[in-house]
């Protein structure tokens, strides 16, 4: 299948080519470049699939015929479901799909030179929100850092309870794991109890709880019961000096990006089958159709090189008789847009 630059590549060249009347140059310069995206939409193709390109064939049986070459022959084909005879009748559908790619690709260039005006307007409303978002964004990162930089600050403790923090994490540390498991089941069983007495008012048994957790803590710890207390009263004096650090606010929301714009593989589809329809042959046909009159019109109906594609003598008799409403045409077959078949399997 062709890549997306050469689709890219494809349709642009075609809309060049539908802009020229086919009987007339529109200058030098224009020329250069639809030959240009010609040759290189062409040869995308073509090394795709594994044949030549159309225009690479066409360009070869030029050269030949100005240099006197002989004529060739080329292979008969098969006639199937997929491969369907070029008759008169078919040709005359052949120029109806063709003058509907021209239509439907003029049409959908028109649309995306509009739709570009307006993705253009979108990307730079997009970049104003987004500009605006990036201050918003440093000026919130600058008041999170601030606000948890206070918070470290008055959360940190003094050197006192940093000292007795320490002393607390030795003796900790000695314990083993079985002791641990063991004094932190007690710890949360007396922490439920306590938690019941204060729910029915039962302050005796509350305050007897109370002194036990402080005894447990004394000797998981080797902190006295003064020194706790006195821990506690600043962690609370802590935190309220902490709650007063504020935050951040809200984080800004980024702005999200426009849409990318069209899509040109599935616009070259819908003018395919658009084609097809027009041709009067399902999208298969058309394509395998399509690719092997390129080539045929290309060189004029002249075999003067060997190819690939394989025609019988009446389909070369029919396009002969129609060259002069297929030439025309000629540069639009060459710009590809539709599956590359090799008709010499």
């Amino acid at each position: 299948m062709p890549s997306s630059l050469s689709t890219h590549l494809a349709l642009v060249a075609l809309a060049c080519a539908i802009t020229a009347a086919p009987a007339h140059a529109q200058g030098g310069l224009l020329r250069k470049m639809k030959q240009k995206a010609a040759e290189a939409a062409g040869q995308a193709a073509g090394g795709a699939a594994g044949v030549e390109a159309p225009g690479q064939a066409g360009e070869g049986g030029q050269r030949s015929r100005r240099g006197g070459g002989s004529s060739f022959t080329p292979s008969a084909p098969k006639f199937d479901d997929r491969v369907v005879e070029m008759t008169d009748a078919r040709i005359d559908g052949m120029l109806k799909a063709l003058a509907t790619e021209r239509t439907e690709t003029e049409r959908y260039m028109q649309q995306s030179a509009a739709n570009q005006k307006r993705q253009e307007a979108e990307k730079k409303a997009y970049d104003a929100k987004y500009a605006e978002y990036e201050k918003k964004r440093l000026a919130y990162e600058r008041k999170s850092q601030e606000v948890e930089m206070c918070r470290m600050t008055a959360l940190g403790g003094s050197k006192e309870t940093q000292a007795t923090q320490s002393k607390m994490a030795a003796n900790m540390s000695t314990m083993t794991e079985a002791d641990a498991k063991r004094m932190q089941a007690r710890m949360e069983d007396l922490s439920k109890r306590g938690q019941a007495a204060r729910d029915r008012g039962d302050q005796k048994t509350l305050m007897a709880i109370t002194d036990t957790i402080q005894t447990l803590m004394q000797q998981m710890t080797g902190v006295s019961s003064s020194e706790m207390r006195r821990m506690g009263q600043e962690g609370m004096q802590n935190k309220a000096a902490a709650d007063k650090c504020g935050d951040a606010g809200t984080a800004p929301v980024e702005p999200e990006a426009p849409n990318s714009g069209g899509n040109d593989a599935a616009a070259q589809s819908a003018i395919a089958k658009a084609a097809a329809k027009a041709a009067g042959l399902n999208p298969e046909q058309y394509a395998v159709m399509r690719e092997r009159l390129a080539y045929i019109v290309s060189v004029d109906g002249e075999f003067r090189n060997s190819t690939s594609y394989a025609y019988s003598s009446s389909e070369i008799a029919a396009v002969k008789k129609r060259m002069g409403e297929l030439g025309p045409y000629k540069e639009q077959l060459q710009m590809g847009g539709t599956p590359t078949w090799n008709m010499g399997q």
